[in-house]
């Protein structure tokens, strides 16, 4: 394999906290990959004892299939390694070890139980669905359960909100189902209270970590003890000092994105090409200590503080 001196740092690294930041197609998950397997083949490294947190089942599925292929192992070696995304993990988890037996529905189930619920609560408040949406509710909801925020901090109609989300969570207590965010949820507070399992694991890897949540970085700090990998896309995501364009009332100021606050308008592009000024609504710091490796698809280095965002 023909790899590029940062990333034969990164496969060569004896552990530790990194984070390893670059474009689409800059092969992190290549690079990952040749880690992953100098781990377990030079190492000594279990695969039982990685977990390896995927963006979608289909990339977890890739991955598996690439490194059962690399390290020319059977099925049943393959199936020792935790990988998946945080969900799919988390219900491998409360099934296999804690042996809970769950009834899940499906994101357009929830969704259907949700809008009943929200119809009925916006009747009874007298308020109008052309002003309090659905898709407002619903997001909001969302945003409160995975941010780690107030239900003020999440939605303008607080109240509306708090009570659909708590007939919601009644029905599901009283029918007995269960939603992919209570799986996130149980993983996250089984762990608390399973220290055998957070200590199993001696190395974390989590892809597209600038699309994780607070309950997923949640769940990564309980498991990553030691040697984690953040892999996350540098277009997603700034250095503490590159200034940002910012819009603060009328007035447009460049400042460091270290300063940048929650409700700041900053300029993005959504859609088909359609830009213009968004509110930030969550700043995420990841850890303080960690150690950056950095590259990008045109092989240019970039030297960045450790308090990336």
């Amino acid at each position: 394999m023909n790899l590029n001196e940062q990333q034969k740092a990164i496969v060569l690294t004896t552990g530790g906290r990194i984070a390893v930041v670059a474009g689409a197609g800059s092969g992190k998950t290549t690079t990952t990959m040749e880690l992953i397997s100098k781990l377990h083949t030079e190492n000594g490294v279990p695969l039982e004892k990685m977990f390896i947190s995927t963006f979608t089942n289909k990339a977890g599925r890739d991955l598996k299939a690439k490194l059962k292929k690399k390290l020319g192992i059977d099925n049943d070696k393959i199936e020792k390694l935790w990988i998946g995304t945080f969900h799919s993990l988390g219900f491998r988890y409360l099934t296999q070890i804690k042996k809970m037996k769950l009834n899940i529905i499906l994101p357009v189930e929830a969704s259907h139980y949700l809008k009943n619920i929200y119809r009925q609560v916006i009747k009874d408040e007298g308020e109008e669905e052309s002003i309090v949406a659905f898709k407002d509710i619903a997001d909001s909801i969302e945003k409160y359960r995975n941010k780690n925020c107030t239900w003020e901090q999440a939605s303008p109609y607080p109240e509306v909100c708090r009570k659909v989300h708590t007939i919601y969570q009644k029905e599901k207590t009283e029918q007995d189902i269960v939603d992919f965010n209570d799986i996130l949820h149980m993983f996250s507070e089984q762990l608390k209270i399973d220290p055998m399992f957070t200590t199993k694991f001696t190395w974390v890897f989590v892809d597209e970590s600038q699309d994780n949540n607070a309950k997923q970085i949640e769940v990564a700090n309980l498991l990553s003890n030691k040697n984690v990998v953040f892999v996350g896309d540098s277009k997603q995501c700034w250095e503490e000092n590159e200034l940002i364009p910012v819009k603060r009332g009328d007035t447009l100021i460049s400042i460091p994105a270290i300063e940048v606050v929650i409700g700041d308008l900053v300029k993005t592009m959504r859609g088909h090409r359609v830009i213009d000024y968004t509110p930030v609504t969550e700043k995420k710091i990841f850890f303080d200590d960690l150690r950056y490796i950095i590259t990008t698809q045109s092989e240019k280095t970039i030297t960045v503080s450790q308090d990336h965002l």
